[in-house]
């Protein structure tokens, strides 16, 4: 039984009428539309965000970013996108046994930045960090800003 079916059966699951049932997918549809023209909005923005925060000088290096990733997180819980599932499964949310994006993401940047280290200059990891790291120094050179040393942005 995998963790969906345990959410929505028995005594966990109460179904709606038909009519709910209706409106709640409706209204997941202009959710999603909402979301998806959110995202829309703060790929770039935050893209932009990003590379303003890199450039910074300053304690407040960063802060542009973030507050950008902060309003992206008001505005994802003021969607609420799937409020709907807290009315039929109450309680569903609250096992901690499902591991998000982030956790894989930070796996996969575990995994890279050991291969990194462990200095094997062949390694696609060390040579796409080195390329990125020669084409942030190129630029910034190109806005006449001051040449770090080796290993620092």
């Amino acid at each position: 039984m995998n963790r969906l079916d345990a959410n929505t059966s028995g005594d966990q699951f109460s179904p709606p009428d038909t009519a709910t049932l209706i409106r709640d997918a409706l209204v997941l549809q202009g959710k999603l539309i909402i979301d998806g023209l959110r995202d829309a909005i703060l790929i770039p923005v935050s893209f932009g965000a990003a590379l303003l925060s890199i450039w910074q000088r300053g304690g407040d290096k960063g802060r542009l970013f973030y507050e950008v990733v902060r309003m992206g997180r008001r505005s994802e819980r003021w969607i609420n996108l799937f409020a709907a599932a807290d009315r039929v499964c109450p309680g569903a949310e609250d096992s901690g046994d499902i591991r998000g994006l982030d956790d894989y993401l930070a796996q996969v940047e575990a995994r890279l930045v050991d291969q990194y280290r462990s200095g094997d200059a062949g390694s696609p990891a060390r040579q796409a960090v080195d390329g990125l790291v020669d084409r942030i120094h190129a630029a910034r050179q190109r806005f006449g800003e001051k040449q770090n040393k080796p290993g620092e942005l």
